[in-house]
């Protein structure tokens, strides 16, 4: 070890003693608390946005083209011409109805939105299997009733069968009506375009949509697209298409450049939402600023500590001056303290953060998922965040130690030696 650093341990503890000295255990403290703060509140504002980001891909396609309510005459023949107009990689391109209904099972009802969806087929797919439960329930939703898919093309005089329809409901809104697997629900539909009189519409539950977010568990719905076509919609119409692209960031480009060339409304999925993520972005920022303060405040911190230790130790730098010690080697005893400090403190911050961190995640909010959207806390851990904030504590430390370190140098070689000195 070198010279400097023993020294500087030495200074770091009680005199005579192997035991740190308050000062510097207060230092440590004050650095550990700013990085554990950072790091938490980073970690879960971040975690925060990365899992609404993910819940609305999943709940949503990459990319909507649509016409609500009376929906995209000729469907079929626009989303051909809708896919030679796009030139980014295209993965799926399906189609959706989309109607606003109220459903009820015995005495409890629920407003709820029905979204008509191809079954695992859809834009949707791959990401709703993994919020469906079971997994297996969205392949009913794949082929419609016997009759709808010819509804659908035209062939009106093949009345579509709608009895005992499969419809996943979102987590929230089984809750609501208290309704499980298997059991069925009810809503009062208008069928076949409008053909015939309103009646009791009969839906079996067929499994349960859990996003994670609120706002889509308690109102959305999912049935087969054909099946609500011949509930909501007209013959070779529906409310929009939907796509999904192999690389979803090229949803928003492609949605800039088609909604010039379409009369019909077009959304990306990061315009879905997009006051939530501005609000959440804005608050974010807000309190990382505050925390990032408190940081600062707790590294600088070090100046007071070293400045007393300068105080305290006029006698031995005095006693280092006179045996020969030049200002560049006092300067790097106090650079050594300051190191230490921030290494330190950093290192107990980070532990700290990670136990706070570890009592956070999927801790259930209960009541206020009404105001942060989501039903547990989310928390992904981010190793380059720990190493940054390692990182930028040491430095601030390193940087906080030089105007004590200066004051060292002043010290002169006779002081600390006059009677009455330390």
């Amino acid at each position: 070890m070198k010279l400097p650093i023993q020294i500087a341990l030495a200074f770091m503890k009680r005199k005579d003693s192997l035991i740190p000295n308050f000062t510097t255990l207060v230092s440590v403290l004050g650095v550990a608390v700013g990085v554990a703060s950072f790091l938490v509140v980073v970690t879960v504002f971040n975690s925060f946005e990365n899992q609404l980001k993910h819940i609305l891909m999943g709940a949503n396609p990459h990319l909507m083209v649509f016409k609500i309510p009376t929906g995209i005459p000729n469907v079929q023949l626009y989303q051909k011409d809708l896919v030679k107009k796009i030139t980014k990689p295209i993965e799926t391109v399906a189609l959706f109805e989309y109607s606003e209904v109220v459903i009820s099972k015995g005495n409890r009802t629920a407003a709820t939105i029905i979204k008509g969806i191809e079954g695992a087929g859809g834009a949707s797919g791959p990401d709703l299997k993994a919020v469906i439960s079971p997994p297996e329930s969205l392949e009913s939703l794949t082929q419609g009733s016997a009759g709808s898919k010819d509804y659908f093309e035209g062939n009106t005089a093949n009345v579509p069968n709608l009895d005992q329809v499969p419809v996943i409901l979102g987590k929230g809104l089984a809750l609501k009506l208290d309704a499980k697997i298997g059991d069925e629900v009810n809503f009062v539909t208008n069928p076949y375009g409008g053909a015939s009189k309103s009646r009791l519409q009969k839906l079996v539950v067929k499994g349960i949509l859990s996003v994670g977010l609120a706002q889509y568990d308690e109102k959305l719905s999912l049935m087969n697209f054909y099946d609500s076509s011949a509930m909501f919609g007209a013959p070779k119409s529906a409310k929009g298409i939907e796509i999904r692209f192999k690389d979803p960031s090229d949803s928003l480009i492609v949605a800039r450049e088609i909604e010039r060339k379409t009369p019909y409304g077009v959304k990306a999925w990061q315009d879905l939402n997009r006051d939530l993520f501005s609000q959440v972005e804005r608050d974010g920022s807000a309190i990382k600023i505050i925390v990032l303060i408190i940081t600062f405040v707790a590294a600088f911190n070090i100046i007071v500590t070293l400045s007393l230790a300068v105080v305290d130790r006029t006698k031995q730098i005095s006693i280092l001056r006179s045996m020969g010690a030049n200002r560049r080697f006092i300067i790097s005893v106090f650079v050594s303290m300051g190191g230490i400090l921030g290494a330190a403190g950093a290192s107990v911050g980070i532990v700290l953060g990670l136990c706070v961190l570890r009592l956070f995640q999927g801790f259930e909010l209960g009541e206020l998922q009404a105001y942060y959207f989501l039903e547990r806390i989310p928390v992904d851990y981010e190793p380059k965040l720990m190493i940054s904030s390692f990182i930028v504590a040491f430095i601030l430390s390193f940087v906080s130690a030089l105007y004590p370190a200066w004051k060292a140098t002043l010290v002169a070689p006779l002081s600390g030696l006059k009677p009455g000195s330390g």
